[in-house]
């Protein structure tokens, strides 16, 4: 976070020394001292508008001053694009498009008020307009970066000729450059020049050796394009390279399910499960994937559980009981899955759905005493659930309290 704020600091640095370099004033006859008194009050305005934003998150503050701002300084490019900034980061993608481009028309010179417009372009799916944005830097800053990025969008909008104009002049000083190889490919691909597309990925390989994911990337690729066989010898390569690697085994894993191989599928699962450099939730992620298919599930029920025991006891917490959890209920086994439900409540105990869960499955279970003991600890995070309230009641009278049961019946009415 204080690396983001000291980020941002800087740009409204730059930024406010950029605007105020070869702009004119508003009423340009003032004197000296008239101009020093408003570019005093102006940038008073936008560093306390800055600080409001960035120390407090007080947005509305923030906005308050930079519209005073664009009031009093309506030719001032900066407080668009501070705007344009905080509706961004507030999700509201049509007021920030409207401020983006609103600081571009009054400083057309300005390069990070395009790169920022480009930004909200992708973000809101407007490619075409991205790249209109960066084919007019391009002509004025042809650096690699803007290349690098109009070749990518170019890619992304079909213009496969155009993208490999802009990659061949920056290959002349960046042969072996990773994230061109990888564009190279990326390009290749959307044209479906698929020889074309591995050979760059077999490049990748060959000029970055220590990293294994170099090849995984290959094999996955050459699975995804029906080149099944070199990509099953790619993989048993790039296993004998680095038996460890988490990630390759648990795509060689993919592999093998992809092929109908499920038992030589969960070899590489365990295998990988065991790897410390494999993420929980890359792990988990495999376990809901067979949670989600009943049937599957049922046929290797054993196989997941086996699995899924794997994972190192120091990464078990709430999403590994959640899962166990799933599993069960999945397959109507709700006593089995009570105590994983119980185990999950330890880690996450403001997930509404998981003490809702939780309650279900005692009910089911007839275990009134927990369900009254559940719903009472839920209360205390959750005062506003009526459900909460209702589903104690029940237990309540199902155990002859009807006073109690009544005083939460008559607290879901208030």
């Amino acid at each position: 976070m204080k690396l983001i704020r000291n980020s941002l600091l800087t740009s409204l640095i730059i930024i406010v020394w950029i605007s105020c370099l070869g702009k004119k004033e508003i009423g340009g006859n003032s004197s000296a001292a008239d101009k020093e008194i408003k570019d005093a009050r102006y940038y008073s305005m936008l560093i306390d508008a800055k600080k409001m934003e960035l120390i407090y998150d007080d947005y509305r503050y923030a906005i308050n001053r930079y519209e005073k701002c664009i009031e009093l300084f309506p030719e001032r490019a900066a407080p668009y694009y501070q705007l344009s900034g905080i509706y961004m980061n507030m999700r509201d993608i049509e007021r920030g498009l409207k401020y983006g481009k609103e600081a571009c028309e009054r400083d057309t010179t300005n390069e990070w008020y395009k790169l920022h417009l480009a930004t909200i372009y992708q973000y809101a799916g407007k490619l075409d307009s991205a790249v209109m944005v960066y084919e007019k830097l391009n002509k004025y800053n042809n650096s690699d970066e803007i290349r690098y990025n109009l070749a990518l969008l170019y890619s992304q909008i079909g213009e496969g000729e155009k993208a490999m104009k802009l990659i061949n002049k920056m290959e002349e000083e960046n042969k072996e450059s990773r994230e061109i190889l990888m564009l190279k490919h990326n390009v290749y691909n959307g044209l479906k020049y698929y020889d074309s597309a591995v050979y760059m990925l077999e490049l990748v390989a060959k000029y970055f050796p220590d990293d294994p994911n170099s090849y995984g990337m290959l094999a996955e690729y050459l699975t995804e394009i029906g080149k099944t066989e070199y990509a099953k010898k790619i993989y048993k390569e790039s296993i004998r390279k680095d038996s460890t690697n988490g990630l390759i085994l648990l795509s060689f894993a993919e592999y093998y399910m992809q092929e109908g191989y499920t038992d030589s599928a969960f070899v590489y699962y365990d295998k990988a499960f065991c790897c410390s450099d494999l993420d929980i939730d890359d792990k988990i992620s495999v376990i809901l994937k067979f949670i989600s298919n009943i049937e599957f599930l049922k046929q290797y029920k054993t196989k997941i559980i086996n699995t899924i025991h794997l994972i190192p006891h120091e990464q078990r917490k709430f999403s590994y009981y959640a899962a166990m959890a799933d599993i069960d209920i999945n397959l109507e086994d709700y006593k089995d899955a009570k105590p994983f439900l119980d185990s999950a409540l330890i880690y996450e105990k403001k997930n509404f759905l998981l003490w809702e869960q939780t309650l279900l499955v005692n009910n089911f279970l007839n275990n009134h005493d927990e369900v009254i003991r559940i719903s009472t600890e839920a209360l205390h995070y959750f005062k506003d659930k009526p459900n909460l309230y209702l589903v104690r009641a029940y237990s309540f009278r199902d155990k002859g309290m009807y006073e109690k049961a009544m005083m939460d019946i008559d607290s879901t009415r208030e």
